[in-house]
């Protein structure tokens, strides 16, 4: 029966859409939020073990929007009470707190036992109408089942009463394969508004064997397991009708896991507070950096473990609640205390967003080494670290200096930056080992390779405008363990405005060094950058609404280049973009996001020239799309990807 405090409700919603400005979209809608977890995942794991072995943790990372410096609460890094964070948007101790402490099976005791009632993601989803569900790999789990039941779950005074019971489906099974069947058979047929997965997997590992990243470890093995099952999450929303291109996923940790140990109780680790948060789904940013995307709103915490209470927060796991509950249109749970607002975005922005990472989209151009003034002669090259240190030993002077490059960087092709852009911002991040005094980043001026030696480089570098530059371009100091975060915008200003890209050299601050890994290590350096670039635009007012361009030979790049699509993501149709050096044999080809050919839009011959073609998607389903550009010459083929999101 239609209430009347329905009825003013509606209009008292109608009278406020008539005088407040629309807000910007920050979260695309969708029909279905799939939660995951993954219990005690490191997110240095997953590059460890590289997109090779983990196929599916990577596609959240080149088709989706992500971190790996996420954080668990400043006070917790156990289950229960950080999976009650993601559940319910509330902190463990303190204002805004869920003050829930258990972390064993609790018995009748529900997390509104000592206090009051304290309401979740799925009450806001149960209340509108819409359909719940939790699938858990471990029995402590029924703490929630048992707090949300018909018994123990709040009265349902939002629209119809659906009643108290907010999980309309909780299943528990310790065999991770089995629940992953069992969920997949259900979610296909069921199709809920909102599904809780957990993952149990890497923590019973990290508990048994310890947290080590190699490939053969048991943990790493454990990962790649959740891998594999990932991949049948992943099938059963693209292919199934109702949830294919309608579905976002969101993945994080409850906490990691302390290197060389067993536990992940110390609260002043980073091993343990720092976590994965990864976002995929249409309409999500693509390959994009959730910092980057909310840098008026979320600090980069680098090495360090905010307060929960200060003003700006870095991601954390407890934002999920509201996330989720964004991309279904639906207000933020009651009591909440993170991402309140819904303001965390995960659309692309304004600025175009890339990260580059060893091993990440096949990028393979991270050159890094260091050079030791007392083994003169000794070469770095292929060392899992990276050491920064004014004296060791103690009395040879200045002693290891380190030189990075991240090559290729700069030009006209996917996953590089335009010259000429304008940098809204470059991070650098490093992963401290060791902690130490610090250092300053100086941009080279010199070529260098990772063969170099104190003596090939001439006793070591100096910041002489010579070898590089004087000023530095960034400096930190008291580094922590941890992922370090470096601002080098100046550096890459200069590189995109036509200064040769040799890297950095990064001298020492101090006799007490510090390690970071170098890209042979368990998590390469990698290389955020923000960017804004008008060329479309540009392009689009010098020129008549035609099918293609040319433009004088020499103004063209020296190979063949796929310059992107506009806009993209995309509704309907995107306009693809390629510049040919000379005359080739060129085909373009769109793929779906499980590598079948979707269309070929064009193949013959192409003379020198600047090129536009359109994709029209409108039959299509909507989600990833892959475009691969082959162009042939007589002495040279290339061949390049790029990704398309339809909305």
């Amino acid at each position: 029966m239609f209430k009347i405090t329905q009825f003013f409700g509606i209009l008292t919603l109608l009278l406020w859409l008539s005088f407040e400005p629309a807000a910007a979209q920050v979260v695309p809608r969708v029909e279905h939020v799939l939660h995951i977890s993954v219990d005690g995942l490191r997110p240095d794991v997953v590059t460890a073990m590289g997109a090779a072995r983990l196929p599916n943790f990577f596609r959240f990372r080149a088709e989706g929007t992500w971190t790996d410096n996420a954080r668990t609460d400043r006070y917790n890094t156990s289950t229960i009470p950080g999976h009650t964070s993601q559940l319910t948007g509330r902190q463990f101790l303190g204002k805004n707190a869920h003050n829930f402490v258990l972390n064993t099976d609790p018995g009748p005791i529900t997390l509104h036992t000592f206090g009051p009632y304290i309401a979740s993601s799925f009450d806001v989803v149960h209340d509108n109408g819409l359909s719940t569900a939790l699938y858990a790999g471990k029995s402590k789990f029924i703490v929630f089942e048992n707090s949300y039941n018909a018994s123990n779950g709040a009265e349902d005074i939002t629209g119809e009463d659906n009643g108290r019971d907010k999980i309309d489906t909780y299943v528990y099974e310790g065999d991770m394969e089995k629940l992953t069947t069992l969920f997949v058979a259900d979610y296909a047929e069921k199709q809920y508004d909102y599904a809780f997965f957990h993952f149990r997997n890497p923590d019973g590992q990290g508990h048994s064997t310890g947290w080590e990243l190699s490939p053969n470890e048991d943990y790493a093995q454990k990962v790649a397991e959740v891998d594999v099952l990932l991949g049948q999450l992943f099938a059963v929303v693209e292919n199934t009708p109702g949830l294919a291109g309608k579905t976002a996923i969101i993945l994080t940790a409850d906490h990691g896991g302390e290197l060389g140990g067993k536990n992940h109780g110390n609260l002043f680790s980073p091993d343990n507070y720092t976590i994965p948060f990864y976002v995929w789904g249409p309409g999500v940013a693509v390959g994009a950096d959730l910092y980057a995307l909310n840098a008026a709103l979320r600090i980069d915490p680098s090495t360090d473990q905010i307060y929960d209470e200060d003003a700006v927060q870095p991601i954390r796991y407890a934002d999920i609640a509201n996330l989720a509950l964004a991309f279904l249109g639906l207000s933020a749970v009651p009591g909440s205390g993170f991402n309140v607002e819904q303001t965390l975005t995960v659309v692309p922005a304004a600025a175009t967003n890339l990260v580059i990472q060893q091993g990440l989209n096949d990028y393979n151009g991270t050159v890094d080494t260091y050079v030791r003034r007392d083994e003169k002669d000794k070469v770095y090259g292929s060392n899992s670290t990276l050491i920064v240190d004014d004296a060791d030993p103690w009395w040879s002077g200045r002693d290891n200096q380190v030189l990075l490059r991240f090559e290729n960087i700069i030009g006209n092709a996917a996953q590089q930056v335009p010259p000429n852009a304008t940098i809204t911002k470059a991070t650098l991040n490093v992963r401290v080992v060791n902690a130490g005094d610090g250092g300053k980043l100086h941009r080279m001026l010199r070529p260098w390779t990772e063969n170099d030696t104190w003596n090939t480089l001439s006793g070591g570098l100096s910041a002489n405008d010579v070898e590089a530059v004087a000023q530095a371009d960034s400096e930190v100091s008291e580094v922590a363990e941890g992922m370090l975060s470096i601002d080098v915008t100046a550096s890459v200003q200069a590189w995109v405005n036509g200064a040769e890209n040799y890297g950095w050299v990064i001298l020492p601050e101090g006799d007490n060094g510090w390690d970071f890994y170098s890209k042979e290590g368990f998590m390469p350096p990698r290389l955020t950058i923000s960017y804004e670039f008008d060329a479309y635009q540009t392009r689009a007012a010098q020129q008549e609404q035609t099918a293609t361009q040319t433009i004088s030979n020499e103004l063209l790049p020296a190979v063949a280049s796929l310059e992107g699509s506009h806009p993209n993501p995309f509704s309907g149709a995107t306009t693809i973009h390629y510049s040919m050096p000379s005359k080739q044999q060129v085909k373009l080809e769109v793929f779906n996001s499980q590598g079948q050919p979707v269309k070929v839009l064009f193949e013959g011959v192409k003379e020198a020239g600047r090129y536009e073609i359109t994709f029209n998607a409108q039959q299509l389903p909507k989600g990833l799309y892959v475009l691969r550009f082959v162009a042939q010459g007589e002495d040279a083929e290339t061949i390049l990807n790029h990704r398309m999101i339809a909305n």
